[in-house]
């Protein structure tokens, strides 16, 4: 997926999206975008003039609300983040930061993480691993998941993530192709992945619920 295309088609609720400005994602502010970019840093008053918005009754259409930021306070994120849990499912989240800023671990695993790299190009499709995790039997899946959950604390959760978010990109994918037969292997992903989010933002995430995607 393209990086300029992430805000016509999100597929996430809230994403993270680090080395980019609004204006790289080609968004204007219009009736279904709420667009807010400053060169200072983001703070907790900046964030509750989203409230109105986002709480807006109206369902009729998407809300999309495009942040951008030389840095953001860690209130702000808490108060960024209570509010994605709270607004309802049609209104989409884009924080955009330069790379290397400090952002929690709560908000990281609520958020799909797009990040620039050195050679001007996002990582924002499958990874090779997972091309090969996908390939790979039940035993051998469950190989792979141990080594994750051996790894460091900090390095595991990172690794989790970018796993999380190629599962999403592959339910995403099957979703489009409209595959009747493998709809209960979908559903259970998202639930396994939905889990593994909950997991990682409430610090209760459990060796058996990462298991769990050597089943999907």
């Amino acid at each position: 997926m393209e990086v300029q295309r992430i805000v016509q088609e999100p597929q996430h609720h809230a994403y993270l999206v680090f080395g980019y400005a609004p204006g790289d994602l080609c968004v204007e502010q219009d009736a279904g975008v709420f667009l807010l970019e400053t060169e200072k840093g983001l703070g907790i008053d900046e964030v509750r003039e989203l409230q109105q918005y986002a709480f807006q009754s109206d369902d009729a259409q998407d809300r999309k609300i495009v942040l951008g930021a030389s840095n953001i306070t860690h209130q702000a994120q808490n108060a960024l983040l209570k509010m994605m849990e709270e607004v309802g499912g049609k209104t989409f989240f884009f924080l955009c930061l330069p790379q290397g800023t400090d952002v929690l671990g709560t908000l990281l695993s609520r958020c799909y993480i797009i990040d620039r790299d050195s050679a001007g190009s996002a990582s924002v499709g499958q990874s090779e691993q997972f091309a090969q995790f996908i390939a790979a039997s039940v035993k051998e899946r469950l190989v792979l998941l141990d080594a994750i959950w051996d790894m460091g604390e900090g390095v595991r959760h990172s690794a989790i993530l970018r796993l999380l978010q190629d599962f999403e990109q592959h339910i995403h994918q099957h979703i489009q192709r409209g595959a009747a037969e493998e709809h209960v292997s979908i559903m259970r992903c998202r639930r396994a992945v939905g889990n593994l989010r909950d997991g990682i933002y409430n610090g209760a995430l459990h060796k058996g619920t990462l298991q769990v995607l050597a089943f999907c």
